[in-house]
């Protein structure tokens, strides 16, 4: 058994190794507002819910304007997606970052922290109203 969690736990740290370097590449490619190599850097299941085309849209008019990424700090890992919190001059966000079997982006997301405290804070009034 202490074999087996052993195991399970180097995995999860090999996984995230890999996801935070990935992450380092993502900041680079953001930073050089370069759409076309974040977009390499998709996996399947990434590229079909997004052409090269749109996710270049996506970017130009609504991540790019952000600024850079000045930096990102790993929060938590769980069910094979790293969060990250990506600090830029005018805001925070949350960045979810998870790769597929090829190592290749599946989960880029980008959230805004304040609406996620928000929503958990309403989700947990909400469950103590009988």
């Amino acid at each position: 058994m202490f074999q087996y969690i052993s195991n399970l736990i180097s995995a999860q740290d090999n996984q995230q190794q890999k996801i935070d370097s990935v992450c380092v590449l993502i900041k680079k490619y953001f930073n050089e507002k370069n759409s076309s190599q974040l977009y390499v850097l998709g996996g399947e299941i990434f590229k079909n819910s997004l052409s090269a085309d749109a996710f270049k849209t996506v970017c130009d008019n609504n991540l790019f304007p952000l600024g850079e990424i000045k930096e990102t700090v790993f929060e938590n890992y769980g069910n094979g997606v790293s969060r990250y919190k990506a600090v830029f001059n005018s805001i925070n966000l949350s960045l979810l970052l998870g790769l597929d079997k090829h190592d290749k982006v599946e989960v880029f997301l980008f959230l805004n922290l304040m609406l996620m405290q928000m929503q958990r804070k309403i989700t947990k009034y909400l469950q103590q109203i009988p």
